[in-house]
């Protein structure tokens, strides 16, 4: 089977730069993980309209889990869809070491069949034992690369990455640049690729930086990672517009639209949430919860995701209105 990508320049540019720090980000995880990942491969409609790659690390001494992949889907003009092209870069990493914060990244393309383009930029550190020095690092790389705009992407990242039922943010550092474009194609693509670029290398720095002076984990804090893994996967399954929204586009990629989520979490401490959603999301919670094997510690597995996937899919199919109750997405980039 072979994929068909768009013949949109802007698009055909995007994937190639994108590729480029897809396999940068790769490799620099091999370094750290001391291990070589499972490429995946996913195809949209036969690989007619596109599809993607994946690069899966399985867990290890240094690694949980960690996704990096890559997509590029696009659509005639007489398609219900008003995109043409939409190419997207998108990688978790959750390290083993409670003491180790995780990393969320995407950058995304997307150009309407009107010619309009616009990227979208994430970034959000994830830390099950927070560090004020990991916190000052990434906050201090969102200036370097964006000056005029990292504080509109930090309060908008703030704003989405926000869970009302547990009056807290996912997250310690958080990025959400949306519809980003200016005059120039060019320097949008730098800038975009830029970036990616600065988180990868940031983050990669930090991850080997510890690695050095690691101490032996203690079972406290292992229980606050996984309460926190958790609350990373409450917060995707039920706010996190981009996954829903992969999900009820099509069933062709479902392993790769939930690579971000955490290799085990506590289905217990899941339950005790439900009372504090409002309709209809604490049903969506229960069929959640419901769709687990058992009690306590849950793994996350191909064969539980598969289910999760459909889980999401009948929910909003039956209460299409709860899509309201996601994640308010951050106002439109105004350049000056």
């Amino acid at each position: 089977m072979q994929r068909v990508y768009s013949d949109h320049a802007d698009a055909q540019a995007a994937r190639h730069a994108l590729a480029t720090l897809q396999q940068r980000y790769v490799s620099g995880l091999e370094v750290f993980a001391e291990q070589s990942p499972r490429r995946c491969e996913w195809y949209r409609a036969a690989g007619q309209h596109g599809g993607g790659e994946r690069f899966v690390f399985e867990e290890s001494a240094q690694l949980s889990s960690a996704s990096v992949n890559l997509s590029q889907v696009h659509y005639p003009a007489d398609a219900e869809s008003r995109l043409r092209a939409a190419t997207a870069l998108s990688a978790i990493v959750h390290p083993a070491h409670p003491k180790l914060p995780s990393f969320h990244l995407h950058s995304s393309l997307m150009i309407s069949h009107e010619d309009k383009r616009s990227w979208r930029l994430i970034a959000d550190l994830n830390p099950s034992h927070p560090s004020a020095e990991d916190q000052k690092l990434i906050d201090e790389l969102f200036f370097k690369v964006a000056p005029a705009m990292a504080s509109q992407a930090m309060e908008g990242g703030s704003t989405y990455f926000f869970i009302p039922a547990l009056g807290r943010c996912r997250g310690v550092s958080h990025f959400f640049l949306s519809d980003y474009c200016t005059d120039s194609v060019e320097e949008d693509l730098a800038f975009a690729t830029g970036f990616v670029r600065e988180m990868i290398c940031g983050y990669l720095g930090l991850l080997l930086n510890y690695k050095q002076n690691l101490p032996e984990v203690r079972e406290d804090e292992k229980a606050q990672q996984l309460a926190y893994h958790t609350l990373y996967f409450f917060q995707v399954m039920t706010l996190d517009r981009g996954t829903t929204a992969g999900l009820l586009v099509h069933d062709e990629n479902d392993e790769g639209t939930l690579g971000s989520l955490p290799p085990r979490v506590d289905k217990n401490l899941l339950s005790s949430w439900m009372s504090r959603m409002q309709e209809p999301q604490d049903l969506l919670l229960k069929r959640i919860i419901d769709s687990m094997p058992s009690q306590g510690v849950v793994e996350v597995d191909e064969g539980l995701k598969k289910k999760l996937a459909d889980v999401i899919r009948s929910f909003y199919k039956a209460y299409p209105e709860a899509i309201a109750l996601q994640a308010r997405m951050p106002t439109a980039f105004q350049p000056e």
